[in-house]
């Protein structure tokens, strides 16, 4: 018998060891649902919206082919506890995932170019999972958690 409370089978969270580095690249806009600054592939649809020239663009959507290719889109980035209560996930960057990280890196600075500023923030203490793989992590949010802006 699992230790983990469970949602229709599947563990809720399982805490992360401390020692592992995470990642994240964060834009000032602020997420309705986590009420944490939005990562910045969410924020990719409002670089869009200001007008960004058009070759910043095309560099972009390279790294979002790449990325299509060789990362998963987390199938969970919810939990839902019955009508009213739901916990909405945060996607971290494991430290080890290199080419992720320098692809996101570059992708910052065309981010920057395009009118949307980006900060990198790293976190090393415990998480809670709501999925993860080798590469990335969905966690809970947590007031403990660095912010780039606010």
């Amino acid at each position: 018998m699992s230790r983990y409370p469970k949602i229709r089978g599947l563990p809720v969270f399982r805490l992360q060891a401390a020692v592992i580095m995470y990642v994240r690249f964060v834009t000032p806009l602020i997420d309705s649902d986590t009420r944490v600054e939005t990562g910045i592939f969410q924020s990719y649809f409002r670089l869009l919206e200001l007008d960004c020239p058009q070759w910043v663009i095309d560099q972009i959507d390279d790294h979002w082919e790449w990325f299509g290719e060789h990362l998963a889109i987390p199938p969970r980035r919810t939990l839902y506890f019955g009508r009213r209560s739901s916990l909405h996930g945060v996607c971290w960057f494991k430290g080890e995932a290199n080419e992720a990280i320098r692809r996101t890196r570059h992708m910052a600075c065309l981010f920057e170019e395009g009118g949307l500023p980006v900060r990198f923030i790293t976190w090393r203490g415990p998480v809670q999972a709501i999925w993860s793989d080798d590469h990335q992590i969905v966690t809970a949010p947590d007031a403990r958690m660095p912010r780039g802006f606010h």
